[in-house]
Protein backbone atom coordinates (compact mmCIF):
# COMPACT_ATOMS: atom_id res chain seq x y z
CA UNK A 1 0.00 0.00 0.00
CA UNK A 2 1.19 3.34 -0.73
CA UNK A 3 0.50 6.06 1.90
CA UNK A 4 1.64 9.07 -0.12
CA UNK A 5 -0.38 11.65 -0.84
CA UNK A 6 -0.94 11.00 2.49
CA UNK A 7 -3.54 14.02 2.82
CA UNK A 8 -3.47 15.40 -0.06
CA UNK A 9 -1.99 17.96 -2.36
CA UNK A 10 -1.62 21.60 -2.28
CA UNK A 11 -0.42 24.33 -4.43
CA UNK A 12 3.39 24.15 -4.95
CA UNK A 13 3.67 20.27 -3.67
CA UNK A 14 6.01 18.54 -6.04
CA UNK A 15 5.68 14.63 -5.57
CA UNK A 16 8.03 12.14 -7.24
CA UNK A 17 7.04 8.39 -6.97
CA UNK A 18 9.64 5.60 -8.23
CA UNK A 19 9.09 2.00 -8.27
CA UNK A 20 11.03 -0.59 -9.52
CA UNK A 21 10.45 -4.21 -10.39
CA UNK A 22 13.10 -6.91 -10.37
CA UNK A 23 13.54 -9.53 -12.49
CA UNK A 24 9.76 -11.92 -12.39
CA UNK A 25 8.49 -9.79 -9.37
CA UNK A 26 5.12 -9.69 -9.04
CA UNK A 27 3.28 -6.71 -7.26
CA UNK A 28 0.01 -5.04 -6.83
CA UNK A 29 0.09 -1.41 -5.64
CA UNK A 30 -2.95 0.23 -4.22
CA UNK A 31 -3.55 3.34 -1.92
CA UNK A 32 -5.18 3.55 1.15
CA UNK A 33 -7.80 6.41 0.03
CA UNK A 34 -8.89 8.52 -2.69
CA UNK A 35 -6.03 11.48 -3.17
CA UNK A 36 -7.04 15.10 -3.18
CA UNK A 37 -6.02 17.94 -4.28
CA UNK A 38 -6.57 21.50 -2.42
CA UNK A 39 -7.49 24.90 -3.66
CA UNK A 40 -4.41 27.03 -4.80
CA UNK A 41 -3.71 30.62 -5.95
CA UNK A 42 -1.69 29.92 -8.90
CA UNK A 43 1.02 27.30 -8.31
CA UNK A 44 -0.15 23.33 -9.60
CA UNK A 45 0.18 20.39 -7.46
CA UNK A 46 2.57 17.98 -9.28
CA UNK A 47 2.28 14.59 -8.62
CA UNK A 48 4.71 12.11 -11.17
CA UNK A 49 5.35 8.44 -10.36
CA UNK A 50 7.88 6.31 -12.70
CA UNK A 51 7.66 2.49 -12.49
CA UNK A 52 10.34 0.47 -13.55
CA UNK A 53 9.53 -3.30 -14.31
CA UNK A 54 12.79 -5.97 -15.19
CA UNK A 55 12.37 -8.83 -17.61
CA UNK A 56 8.97 -10.84 -16.80
CA UNK A 57 8.10 -8.62 -13.96
CA UNK A 58 3.92 -8.33 -13.35
CA UNK A 59 2.35 -5.25 -12.12
CA UNK A 60 -1.22 -4.36 -11.30
CA UNK A 61 -1.61 -1.03 -10.09
CA UNK A 62 -5.05 0.40 -8.68
CA UNK A 63 -4.70 3.23 -6.80
CA UNK A 64 -8.19 5.14 -5.37
CA UNK A 65 -9.14 8.01 -7.77
CA UNK A 66 -8.47 11.44 -7.42
CA UNK A 67 -10.81 14.36 -5.87
CA UNK A 68 -10.00 17.74 -7.43
CA UNK A 69 -11.07 20.20 -4.82
CA UNK A 70 -12.76 23.89 -6.08
CA UNK A 71 -10.25 26.48 -7.94
CA UNK A 72 -7.17 23.37 -7.61
CA UNK A 73 -5.24 23.26 -10.48
CA UNK A 74 -3.29 19.57 -10.62
CA UNK A 75 -0.62 18.29 -12.75
CA UNK A 76 -0.47 14.57 -12.86
CA UNK A 77 1.82 12.16 -14.87
CA UNK A 78 2.25 8.00 -14.46
CA UNK A 79 4.92 6.33 -16.56
CA UNK A 80 5.55 2.66 -16.81
CA UNK A 81 8.33 0.98 -18.51
CA UNK A 82 8.64 -2.39 -19.77
CA UNK A 83 11.39 -4.88 -20.65
CA UNK A 84 10.32 -8.34 -22.67
CA UNK A 85 7.98 -10.46 -21.07
CA UNK A 86 6.18 -8.06 -18.68
CA UNK A 87 2.58 -7.78 -17.97
CA UNK A 88 0.77 -4.87 -16.56
CA UNK A 89 -2.74 -3.70 -15.53
CA UNK A 90 -2.38 0.02 -15.03
CA UNK A 91 -5.84 1.90 -13.31
CA UNK A 92 -6.48 5.85 -13.78
CA UNK A 93 -9.65 7.51 -12.27
CA UNK A 94 -10.73 11.16 -11.46
CA UNK A 95 -13.97 12.62 -9.98
CA UNK A 96 -15.88 15.92 -11.32
CA UNK A 97 -14.96 17.00 -7.37
CA UNK A 98 -16.37 16.42 -4.14
CA UNK A 99 -19.94 15.19 -5.36
CA UNK A 100 -21.80 14.73 -1.89
CA UNK A 101 -20.94 18.51 -1.69
CA UNK A 102 -22.73 19.27 -5.09
CA UNK A 103 -19.49 20.16 -6.40
CA UNK A 104 -18.27 19.36 -9.81
CA UNK A 105 -15.93 20.81 -12.35
CA UNK A 106 -15.26 23.17 -9.73
CA UNK A 107 -11.60 22.51 -10.05
CA UNK A 108 -9.30 25.12 -12.60
CA UNK A 109 -7.18 23.05 -14.11
CA UNK A 110 -6.48 18.89 -13.97
CA UNK A 111 -3.32 17.39 -16.50
CA UNK A 112 -2.85 14.54 -16.98
CA UNK A 113 -0.35 11.96 -18.73
CA UNK A 114 0.34 8.56 -19.13
CA UNK A 115 3.05 6.77 -21.36
CA UNK A 116 3.60 2.49 -21.48
CA UNK A 117 6.64 1.61 -23.05
CA UNK A 118 6.82 -2.44 -23.69
CA UNK A 119 10.49 -3.24 -24.49
CA UNK A 120 11.54 0.51 -25.25
CA UNK A 121 8.45 1.45 -27.99
CA UNK A 122 5.57 2.55 -27.15
CA UNK A 123 2.44 0.59 -26.10
CA UNK A 124 0.15 3.28 -24.96
CA UNK A 125 0.13 7.08 -24.39
CA UNK A 126 -2.82 9.67 -23.37
CA UNK A 127 -2.51 13.25 -22.91
CA UNK A 128 -6.06 14.80 -21.06
CA UNK A 129 -6.30 18.69 -20.30
CA UNK A 130 -9.55 19.62 -18.30
CA UNK A 131 -10.39 23.14 -18.00
CA UNK A 132 -13.88 23.01 -16.56
CA UNK A 133 -14.17 27.11 -17.41
CA UNK A 134 -13.55 26.73 -20.61
CA UNK A 135 -15.53 23.49 -21.52
CA UNK A 136 -18.77 22.11 -21.59
CA UNK A 137 -18.69 19.11 -19.30
CA UNK A 138 -21.95 18.78 -18.42
CA UNK A 139 -23.69 18.90 -21.78
CA UNK A 140 -24.52 15.96 -24.35
CA UNK A 141 -21.27 14.19 -25.89
CA UNK A 142 -18.81 15.18 -22.92
CA UNK A 143 -19.27 14.16 -19.30
CA UNK A 144 -23.34 15.04 -18.98
CA UNK A 145 -24.72 13.75 -15.79
CA UNK A 146 -21.16 11.74 -15.27
CA UNK A 147 -19.04 12.45 -12.15
CA UNK A 148 -16.11 9.91 -12.39
CA UNK A 149 -14.01 9.09 -15.36
CA UNK A 150 -11.88 5.79 -15.52
CA UNK A 151 -9.11 4.25 -17.45
CA UNK A 152 -7.66 0.83 -17.27
CA UNK A 153 -4.64 -0.46 -19.49
CA UNK A 154 -3.58 -3.88 -19.73
CA UNK A 155 -0.57 -4.56 -21.21
CA UNK A 156 1.58 -8.12 -21.96
CA UNK A 157 3.01 -10.60 -24.54
CA UNK A 158 1.56 -9.75 -28.24
CA UNK A 159 0.98 -13.33 -28.54
CA UNK A 160 -1.97 -13.11 -26.57
CA UNK A 161 -5.88 -13.20 -27.10
CA UNK A 162 -6.43 -9.32 -26.80
CA UNK A 163 -9.70 -9.65 -29.09
CA UNK A 164 -10.86 -11.93 -27.14
CA UNK A 165 -10.17 -10.17 -24.11
CA UNK A 166 -11.65 -6.86 -25.08
CA UNK A 167 -14.94 -8.90 -26.21
CA UNK A 168 -15.43 -9.76 -22.80
CA UNK A 169 -14.73 -6.76 -21.13
CA UNK A 170 -17.25 -5.11 -23.41
CA UNK A 171 -19.78 -7.38 -22.63
CA UNK A 172 -19.08 -6.74 -18.97
CA UNK A 173 -19.52 -2.87 -19.27
CA UNK A 174 -22.60 -3.20 -21.12
CA UNK A 175 -23.96 -5.61 -17.57
CA UNK A 176 -22.01 -2.44 -15.36
CA UNK A 177 -25.23 -0.16 -13.74
CA UNK A 178 -24.27 3.52 -13.97
CA UNK A 179 -21.67 3.34 -16.59
CA UNK A 180 -21.28 4.60 -20.03
CA UNK A 181 -18.12 3.44 -21.83
CA UNK A 182 -16.09 0.98 -23.93
CA UNK A 183 -13.02 -1.27 -25.14
CA UNK A 184 -10.33 -0.83 -27.84
CA UNK A 185 -7.60 -3.44 -28.90
CA UNK A 186 -3.60 -1.42 -29.11
CA UNK A 187 -0.53 -3.82 -30.48
CA UNK A 188 0.14 -5.66 -27.31
CA UNK A 189 -3.10 -4.73 -25.01
CA UNK A 190 -6.77 -3.63 -24.26
CA UNK A 191 -8.03 -0.51 -23.11
CA UNK A 192 -10.79 0.37 -20.80
CA UNK A 193 -12.59 3.80 -20.81
CA UNK A 194 -15.43 4.52 -19.05
CA UNK A 195 -17.70 6.76 -17.15
CA UNK A 196 -19.61 6.70 -13.75
CA UNK A 197 -22.47 8.16 -11.94
CA UNK A 198 -21.46 7.44 -8.69
CA UNK A 199 -18.53 6.01 -6.49
CA UNK A 200 -20.27 2.65 -5.93
CA UNK A 201 -20.60 2.50 -9.74
CA UNK A 202 -17.42 3.17 -10.35
CA UNK A 203 -15.87 0.66 -7.86
CA UNK A 204 -17.70 -2.41 -9.46
CA UNK A 205 -16.57 -1.49 -12.29
CA UNK A 206 -13.16 -1.21 -11.71
CA UNK A 207 -14.03 -4.70 -9.75
CA UNK A 208 -15.12 -6.28 -12.75
CA UNK A 209 -12.63 -5.35 -15.00
CA UNK A 210 -9.85 -6.20 -12.72
CA UNK A 211 -11.35 -9.64 -12.01
CA UNK A 212 -11.31 -10.29 -15.43
CA UNK A 213 -7.85 -8.92 -16.33
CA UNK A 214 -6.40 -11.50 -13.54
CA UNK A 215 -7.68 -14.05 -14.77
CA UNK A 216 -6.09 -13.75 -18.23
CA UNK A 217 -3.14 -12.24 -17.12
CA UNK A 218 -2.33 -14.07 -14.24
CA UNK A 219 -5.34 -16.83 -14.14
CA UNK A 220 -5.81 -15.82 -10.56
CA UNK A 221 -9.31 -14.30 -9.49
CA UNK A 222 -9.96 -10.55 -7.66
CA UNK A 223 -9.75 -10.03 -4.15
CA UNK A 224 -11.08 -7.91 -1.36
CA UNK A 225 -8.44 -5.26 -0.81
CA UNK A 226 -7.84 -4.34 2.98
CA UNK A 227 -7.67 -0.82 3.27
CA UNK A 228 -6.97 -1.14 6.94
Amino acid sequence: MMLNTSGGLVGGDRLLTEVELGPKAEALLITASAAKAYRTNGTPSIQDTVVRMKQGATLEYLPDHLIPHPDSIIHQSLKVEMEPGCRAMIYDAIAAGRIARGERWNFKELKMETSISLESRPAYISRSLITPDSEPLHRIGWMQSYSYLATIVIVGPAESDWTALSSELNRVLEKCLGISGGVSCISHGTVVRFMASSAVALSSAKRNVWNIGRRFLLGLDAFELRKY
